[in-house]
């Protein structure tokens, strides 16, 4: 009986790891602004980590704003619309876009994320592939990136077509799953995705600052635990200021409830 062709092929898996940027690019490009760009990506980090589930849709918004700001004055160039009204469209556009699909947005983040914590899983555990470590110890922002080349290459290397399959199957499943429950449960999934990227981000500047990241110790566990460090702290952050919002929201009500009512019982009386 003949194999079913993979749904997602070599061909793909090998376009991924052309996509993803060169070492020497990477660091090339960070060099000369290293140290301010660690000190933005801090304080988003920590922005993200406390207070995500606050500031959660107007990242959204700045963000698909600058992306419309860059293609509307792109675009409008191409059809020879004014420069400045095309960029003033797709920023109004993309950030308004960015607002009412918020809820969508983190779900589908959500489910991705889902979706590669079980392609890893399922390579490691069922399929006993290891992702290759990296022979050199390039700079620290070039050594996350060539991980993840590596990583991506010899996973592809790795898997016959049937395990192809099979991680797809894995990958498609988890991420629709992680989907639905993150639209259904929309406060839960931006909690945990908005501290995600805050501990993510905060990782980076907090391993150089504290010169954690030097060997022998290995630089990817070293950012792990780091970011599962912080990932803890900011769901738990975020979800007691939750709480704390939703009580303080319901004493308000009852204070208004009782002051109805205390309003209420002198007119009764009269009557």
């Amino acid at each position: 009986m003949p194999t079913s062709a993979p749904m997602f092929s070599e061909a793909a898996w090998a376009e991924l790891v052309r996509l993803l940027p060169d070492v020497g690019e990477w660091q090339t490009l960070l060099g000369a602004w290293l140290p301010a760009v660690m000190a933005a990506v801090a304080v988003v980090g920590v922005a993200m980590l406390l207070w995500g589930r606050l500031l959660h849709r107007g990242l959204l918004v700045l963000l698909a704003a600058g992306a419309g700001l860059v293609l509307g004055g792109h675009y409008g160039r191409q059809i020879g619309l004014n420069v400045l009204l095309g960029q003033l469209a797709g920023a109004i556009s993309l950030g308004l876009l960015g607002l009412v699909l918020a809820r969508l947005v983190w779900a589908v983040m959500a489910g991705v994320h889902v979706a590669a914590v079980a392609a890893g899983l399922v390579a490691a555990l069922y399929l006993g592939v290891q992702l290759a470590p990296v022979a050199t110890q390039p700079a620290m922002g070039g050594d996350l990136v060539a991980h993840g080349r590596a990583a991506v290459e010899h996973l592809a290397a790795a898997l016959t077509k049937d395990d192809l399959v099979t991680l797809n199957v894995a990958m498609i499943s988890a991420g629709v799953a992680g989907l639905i429950v993150a639209f259904l449960l929309p406060r839960a999934a931006v909690v945990v995705m908005t501290s995600l990227l805050g501990a993510g981000l905060l990782s980076v500047p907090l391993a150089v600052a504290t010169r954690l990241w030097v060997p022998p110790l290995d630089r990817r566990d070293v950012a792990l635990g780091i970011t599962g460090g912080l990932l803890v702290v900011g769901v738990l952050f975020q979800v007691a200021g939750a709480m704390r919002g939703r009580r303080k929201g319901q004493e308000e009500d009852d204070e208004q409830a009782e002051g109805k009512t205390r309003r209420k019982a002198p007119s009764e009386a009269e009557d």
